[in-house]
């Protein structure tokens, strides 16, 4: 009763519908409350109308429906404008800019695209580098990176057909010579919707309202109106070509397979376009362009900034009670200072009392009191009810009077003692590591407390099965943690089993990072989450919940520094709100006090296997564990 009901009543994020008349003469319309909550200070949004149909049916009662795009980035573009306006008095035309810079395509061939639309993540900017290995890149490659970094053409193995022809390691061939100068600008790769809708049009003999009807069957995956196509595009070929219909069928088929993930060309050119402009603005004006990221960008965005902006010989200096404002403010061309609103507890409110403040003049003589001197003189001179001495207290632990010309008992700003307190208080914009001056316990005593502790769960659950043991090198100075022993430490019944047998190869691996640091398994304690192989291919929550106590208590005894974590389930025990991959930010350290140690984003090796290139994020981590606690 329930097969082919409606299972939610969704709503489209970006659909606008248009008519010529009032929708309700029309469409079904429904009243919905509205899917965010007004702002603070601003009017209740009220309930809107929502066209009851699905877009399909929206499209057969002749009506539009538009996507509406809002793209932060745009807001970034504005923003960055602005500060160069105000600084150097230029307006820059972004419609103007020359599309093949050869800065800014060597930007984007270096994968410096950090802030950047669409090209962030990880994978894309391997498909940059890869793109721009012979040493030249387009604005072209960029746009069709734009189309092929999707999950259709990247499972279809179209991504890598695309980038390894352009190197010249894979051949370029076209199914027959018509179809040259429409692929020959993709390397012989399909990439848009326009190239299917030219091949019919030259291969099949079609008219271009036809070409355009097969594309929309197509993306739609209609299966009768396929059937009537595919007669009409395989007698077309025939005519055309003189090919036998077997190969026309075989060309139809590879065209159906790629148009269902197949990009609107002028789509990507629009939405590359708008990366471009980014890139030209972090190019030419990376102070401003910083200024404007690290203001609008989401907080997990912030550390890749920063690290960016490092990159760049920007400095991004902390809170100065003397220059910071309520915005980014930039001091020089490599220079910028964090504003007071980014310190926790300090409000908008509280800014511009402290502004007023350092603004304010002496009622006698009129003339300005200019810059604090000491932190009594803020005191003094600032509102006591917007600025209290909690506020005060906040201000000092992230150093913001550090470099008060009357506190010279003041540490630098950036003393390490500071670390901790600034990583709390300006979230996101502190990458250096909170010093963990501790060595891990590794004397007898520890010892004889591991041994009891494992002794304590293969009695609980060796059942089916001896648990593993960990590993304690000789000179641990840092914790390993993976999801799960292979079966190779299982056959073994100890962690870090290096020998060949089913699934030691992990751990090969494990060891190429070591020695690429100099480093020996001697140097860490090795232990799991799970203290036996997972049952299927993910870890369940039973699994970790049956040892994870035990490992907690692994980690109470010896009290390691740093904890290295390898594996997606690892990675998430210990940092619920994770989001991504963890092969992608591997090498990132994440503070945790409950701890107090310092937790280092790792994956699983075993990714390595079908990505040998990730082989150097592994050793960054093991360089990374190997600094944290020399």
């Amino acid at each position: 009763q329930i097969e082919g009901a409606t299972r939610t009543m969704g709503q489209h994020a970006a659909g606008v519908v248009v008519g010529g008349v009032d929708l309700v003469e029309r469409a079904v319309i429904e009243r919905r409350k509205a899917p965010a909550k007004a702002k603070e200070g601003e009017p209740e949004i009220p309930n809107l109308p929502v066209v009851n149909w699905d877009k399909r049916i929206v499209e057969d009662q002749g009506l539009v429906k538009m996507d509406i795009l809002g793209l932060s980035t745009l807001d970034l573009t504005e923003l960055t404008k602005a500060y160069i306006r105000k600084r150097r008095g230029k307006s820059i035309d972004l419609l103007r800019i020359p599309l093949d810079d050869p800065k800014v395509l060597e930007n984007f061939a270096l994968a410096i695209s950090t802030g950047i639309f669409q090209f962030e993540s990880g994978g894309m900017r391997r498909l940059l580098r890869e793109l721009g290995k012979d040493g030249c890149i387009t604005f072209d490659d960029i746009t069709a990176a734009t189309a092929l970094y999707r999950p259709g053409p990247m499972e279809s193995g179209m991504m890598d057909s695309y980038w390894k022809r352009k190197q010249g390691i894979e051949a370029v061939e076209y199914d027959h010579p018509l179809m040259e100068p429409i692929l020959k600008p993709t390397y012989g790769v399909m990439v848009y919707q326009e190239q299917v809708m030219k091949i019919s049009q030259v291969i099949a003999d079609y008219t271009g309202p036809q070409a355009d009807k097969l594309r929309k069957i197509m993306g739609k995956k209609l299966p009768e109106e396929m059937k009537k196509e595919r007669g009409k595009f395989v007698q077309g070929c025939v005519d055309t070509t003189g090919r036998d219909a077997n190969w026309a069928g075989a060309l139809f088929d590879k065209i159906e397979g790629f148009a269902g993930y197949g990009f609107n060309k002028s789509h990507s050119v629009e939405y590359t376009l708008i990366s471009y402009q980014s890139m030209y603005l972090k190019t030419y004006y990376a102070v401003e362009f910083f200024a404007a990221a690290l203001s609008l960008m989401p907080q997990d965005k912030l550390p890749g900034l920063m690290k960016d902006a490092a990159r760049m010989k920007i400095d991004v200096d902390l809170p100065d009670i003397n220059h910071s404002t309520g915005q980014f403010e930039i001091v020089t061309d490599t220079r910028l200072v964090m504003p007071f609103n980014r310190i926790k507890g300090i409000s908008a409110n509280t800014t511009e009392a402290i502004l007023k403040a350092r603004a304010a003049k002496d009622p006698i003589t009129n003339r300005a009191l200019g810059p604090f001197k000491t932190i009594q003189d803020l005191s003094d001179r600032v509102e006591k009810r917007r600025c209290n001495v909690r506020h005060v207290e906040t201000l000092n632990k992230v150093g913001a009077f550090a470099n008060l010309p009357g506190e010279v008992g003041q540490l630098p700003a950036r003393h390490e003692s500071r670390i901790k307190d600034q990583r709390d208080l300006i979230p996101g914009l502190i990458v250096a590591n909170v010093p963990v001056h501790r060595e891990m316990r590794v004397d007898d005593y520890q010892k004889a407390h591991i041994i009891a502790l494992v002794e304590e769960y293969r009695q609980a659950h060796g059942d089916d099965g001896v648990p593993v043991s960990p590993t304690n090198g000789r000179k641990s100075r840092f914790m390993v943690i993976a999801d799960a022993p292979s079966k190779g430490e299982d056959e073994s019944g100890y962690m870090l089993f290096l020998k060949k047998k089913s699934g030691g190869e992990i751990n090969e691996w494990i060891k190429a990072a070591l020695d690429a640091n100099g480093m020996t398994r001697s140097e860490a304690y090795w232990t799991a989450l799970c203290k036996r192989p997972k049952e299927g291919k993910q870890l369940t929550a039973a699994e970790i919940g049956r040892y994870s106590g035990y490992l907690m208590r692994e980690i109470e005894i010896l009290k390691p520094p740093c904890i290295v974590l390898l594996g997606s389930a690892t990675v998430r025990h210990f940092l619920p709100d994770f989001k991504g991959k963890a092969s992608e930010v591997a090498g990132e350290v994440v503070y945790s006090k409950v701890l107090d140690a310092n937790l280092l984003i790792g994956f699983a090796p075993g990714e390595i296997f079908f990505e040998p290139a990730k082989q150097a994020k592994l050793d960054e981590v093991f360089a990374v564990a190997q600094s944290l606690t020399e």
